[in-house]
């Protein structure tokens, strides 16, 4: 099992600028990298059509600063416009078919919310598909496994996912996209803070992950306060952003833990939550 960190930069503003996603990233973004600057000149120029974004760093012993990240981003907008947009501007650019497996997934897909990845960290030309069905519904996700029947040995995959969604608020779909419809297929898993030791409980039992990638994992949640004002606290979050339960051709079904650090505020009148300690 790997573990990945998420970094899921919170808009908070502060007394005298509005600190953004842009804003924290800016000094990567004056490095020699041309990825990192190439992101920072998307989303000034298209944060404006964004839903959400996020950048996500793969960790591991080959590691190299600056980390080469992966870019998702969701809009309400026209997607397949601005995935266009983004592949261009990121030097990515995407072939006929790309475009028009992607076009096929969009229009055939329930409401819900779209997410596109473009890996840049990995040597992939597909772009990461992933759709997430609203609160507390995984319907869609029974669907998708009816459509993946042709797929051989994906009854483990389905079989933990029952196991788990009863902890579970919402679940996304992952597929690569390119010039094909890769077999590589993923259930991004979401849960609430409290539910987070009950599924890596499960997981264990499993043997999806061991017994000190859990506590290590559940160790990280937390938040710490930065600073404080007349009106509010401003504090780094830490916590787990999902689980991703995944299924490769010929190897077994595995797990990935996906870490997140957000920068966030609440009210001063708000006592801070427990898991919140002081800077020290």
């Amino acid at each position: 099992m790997d573990i990945s960190i998420q970094l899921s930069m919170l808009t908070a503003s502060l007394k005298t600028k509005k600190m953004t996603f842009f804003d924290l990233f800016s000094t990567l973004a004056m490095t020699q990298s041309q990825t990192w600057k190439n992101i920072a000149f998307f989303l000034d120029r298209y944060e404006d059509q964004l839903f959400k974004h996020g950048v996500e760093i793969d960790t591991g012993s080959d590691s190299k600063w600056p980390p080469l990240p992966n870019l998702f981003i969701s809009t309400m907008h026209e997607p397949l416009t601005l995935i266009k947009n983004a592949a261009q501007t990121l030097q990515k650019p995407l072939s006929k078919k790309t475009i028009y497996n992607l076009q096929n997934f969009l229009e055939s897909s329930p409401s819900g919310v779209f997410i596109f990845g473009f890996m840049l960290a990995r040597p992939c030309d597909a772009v990461r598909y992933i759709f997430r069905g609203h609160e507390n519904n995984f319907e869609f996700i029974e669907e998708h496994f009816k459509n993946f029947k042709h797929i051989s040995h994906l009854h483990p995959l389905h079989a933990l996912f029952q196991k788990l969604k009863m902890h579970l608020d919402k679940a996304s779909i992952a597929l690569d996209v390119g010039d094909q419809i890769y077999p590589h297929i993923g259930i991004e898993c979401f849960g609430k803070q409290e539910h987070w030791p009950a599924i890596l409980s499960l997981l264990r039992k499993e043997k999806m992950i061991t017994h000190a990638r859990g506590k290590a994992c559940l160790n990280w949640i937390g938040a710490s306060v930065e600073e404080s004002t007349s009106d509010n606290f401003y504090f780094l979050e830490k916590n787990i952003c999902h689980i991703k339960l995944m299924y490769r051709p010929d190897q077994p079904i595995s797990a990935k833990i996906y870490l997140s650090l957000g920068r966030a505020q609440i009210p001063l009148f708000q006592f801070p939550p427990s898991y919140i300690s002081e800077k020290a």
